[in-house]
């Protein structure tokens, strides 16, 4: 009974290493029908449509072929693509953004079309990107103004103030490429120049058209003035840091 009882429990030991290997679990039978399932040819793999003779060659039996975009595959595709055709017209455009009326012309495709996007003209016949032409508010005088509020200033002429007004108006206020462009009459000036000049202008002209300047607080032009000599202070502070060796 001892001996029984040994042999069952190595019996049922061997089943459980057989089962922890995924081996399976019958005897001699087992053995056999996996022994009569080896000696089964296996089937051939054949190479697929559009794959390179030396490719198939790299692959091996243990090594499974992935799923791919063949040749096959991919000329399937390229034939439905080509069915929808999509429509053109040579039209007349106009960009909202210029003042110069200037009329060009350009492919649009027609809306509606199948697979078709928007194209660079909207529902309403505008040119779509004219919308990001976006313009900063300048301020400018009449000779009325310039002449009660802005002459007082030795130093700038009204021709050269209306040069820097026309600067500040292309350039979008972008004072360092307007110090770089400026030449008037052979003249330069600087950066915190500049801006002194033309916050003082448009501080001046906000608070005589509001009334008052408690009435014009809430314009940043007037709650925060432009000090240039503060700004010449930051400058050579930040080159004096900046020079500082490590």
């Amino acid at each position: 009974a001892a001996r029984y009882r040994s042999k069952k429990e190595g019996s049922g030991a061997m089943a459980d290493v057989k089962d922890i290997l995924g081996l399976p679990k019958g005897g001699a039978e087992g053995a056999g029908a996996g022994a009569g399932a080896a000696a089964k040819p296996k089937a051939k793999i054949q190479k697929p449509a559009g794959m390179s003779r030396e490719a198939f060659a790299l692959l091996d039996q243990s090594h499974p072929i992935m799923p791919s975009v063949l040749g096959q595959l991919t000329k399937k595709a390229k034939a439905e693509k080509t069915k929808i055709r999509s429509q053109w017209r040579w039209k007349l455009f106009k960009n909202a953004a210029r003042s110069d009326g200037l009329e060009l012309y350009h492919w649009e495709r027609i809306h509606g079309a199948p697979g078709s996007k928007m194209g660079t003209m909207g529902a309403d016949g505008e040119y779509v990107f004219s919308k990001y032409n976006k313009k900063i508010k300048t301020y400018r005088y009449d000779d009325e103004e310039y002449r009660t509020l802005l002459s007082g200033d030795p130093s700038w002429s009204r021709e050269e103030s209306d040069y820097l007004m026309d600067m500040c108006e292309r350039f979008d206020l972008r004072f360092v490429v307007i110090a770089d462009r400026y030449d008037f009459n052979g003249a330069t000036r600087k950066v915190e120049d500049l801006k002194q000049r033309y916050y003082d202008v448009a501080r001046k002209l906000v608070i005589a058209r509001e009334g008052s300047e408690k009435a014009a607080a809430h314009n940043p032009v007037v709650k925060r003035p432009f000090n240039a000599d503060h700004e010449r202070e930051r400058k050579r502070a930040l080159e004096i840091v900046s020079a500082r060796s490590a």
